[in-house]
């Protein structure tokens, strides 16, 4: 150990510390690192808060070979499970990867956007299901019975302008032809 100046330098080999010994910064000792034997601790017992200055900042396993926190100035953070990413924020918004459990109320203030189905109900039963084809030409609605089988389906077919309701089968089809606002009603009606 070197001092000079008032600075103090280690030169060669490392400053250890054992367990619950503290490494204790500012005038009143308000800063702790230290390790019990079993965790380590950063402690922060000031009035302040605890500020990490950097461009990226990475949280991963002991041997750096998974990721869990990843946080980089101007841009994304994103979180990991069991080193996959799992939620990403970005200038729009969020990206999530894979499902969204929700225990309460959940309120969307924009528009809901999604390249699979969009179920809604109770337990794991949906008793609404928004479901794209796909091809970008269609959509469905399923209204579910608490069986979890289909009762009826709404299908609404861009390429054919045309809105579909079955129940089993096809009940009912509501034609609209062009922008004369014309409409057209097939089949029974129960």
């Amino acid at each position: 150990i070197v001092t000079s100046g008032g600075d103090v330098q280690v030169l060669t080999g490392h400053l250890e510390l054992g367990d619950n010994q503290e490494l204790r910064l500012g005038n009143d000792n308000d800063f702790k690192i230290f390790h019990n034997g079993t965790h380590t601790f950063i402690s922060d017992e000031g009035t302040g808060s605890i500020r990490m200055r950097t461009s990226q900042l990475l949280l991963e396993n002991p041997s750096s070979s998974e990721s869990m926190l990843k946080a980089t100035e101007n841009g994304a953070v994103e979180l990991y499970h069991n080193n996959v990413k799992k939620l990403e924020t970005t200038a729009d918004g969020v990206d999530v990867t894979g499902d969204v459990s929700v225990t309460n109320d959940l309120s969307i203030g924009g528009n809901l956007t999604s390249v699979g189905d969009i179920s809604i109900g109770a337990n794991s039963t949906p008793a609404i299901t928004f479901q794209p084809t796909g091809d970008g030409q269609q959509a469905r609605l399923f209204f579910n019975n608490t069986a979890g089988t289909t009762e009826s389906i709404f299908r609404y077919a861009y390429t054919e302008n045309q809105l579909q309701y079955y129940d089993s089968v096809n009940q009912f089809e509501v034609f609209h032809f062009g922008s004369d606002g014309q409409h057209q009603i097939a089949g029974d009606v129960v």
